[in-house]
């Protein structure tokens, strides 16, 4: 059928007899089956948005779960920290301390391998959002809001802060 013809068929069913119905009942059903795609587009476009937020809070559920268990490690570092800063000076015990501090490396190691890091602190401006200020110390040699110690190490966990840093600030002597 050649594309001169179908003009012709279209004028001949729309001057026959109840043509006006039929050409009513195919725009009808155009307009349902637009309105049709247009809802199985939104439909499609809402399971997408779906599967992305359900993806974003499983990874941040897993996050919290690591955090969570790290926050539950990290006094073991501090206690293995402290154990390494007065080792024994007796010659039998230095083959025991010796094991303390391999053990502390792996520990700190197992950690970073999980994304933990450890917040640099000493020397730094104080920041609110990664440390804690435990006390305010006047310092000559630093500058007033520079932290002048770490009382206790803060960890994040990539981005997220999972125990701020309890730091001592430096004051301006005056």
């Amino acid at each position: 059928m050649a594309d001169s013809e179908r003009p012709a068929e279209r004028d001949a069913v729309t001057t026959e007899p109840g043509g006006d119905d039929v050409r009513q009942a195919l725009d009808e059903a155009n307009r349902q089956s637009e309105e049709y795609l247009d809802l199985l587009r939104r439909t499609r476009a809402d399971f997408q948005n779906y599967r992305r937020r359900t993806d974003e809070q499983r990874a941040e559920q897993a996050l919290s779960a690591r955090g969570d268990m790290v926050l539950k490690i990290l006094p073991v570092l501090d206690d293995f920290q402290r154990a390494a800063q007065s080792p024994p000076v007796e010659p039998g015990a230095r083959e025991w301390a010796q094991g303390v501090l391999l053990i502390e490396r792996k520990l700190r190691a197992v950690l970073e391998s999980e994304g933990v890091q450890k917040i640099e602190a000493e020397g730094r401006e104080f920041n609110p959002w990664e440390m804690e200020a435990i006390s305010y110390q006047a310092s000559p040699e630093l500058e007033e809001g520079k932290v002048l110690a770490v009382a206790r190490e803060g960890y994040k966990l990539g981005d997220k802060v999972i125990r701020p840093a309890q730091v001592v600030v430096a004051r301006n002597v005056s």
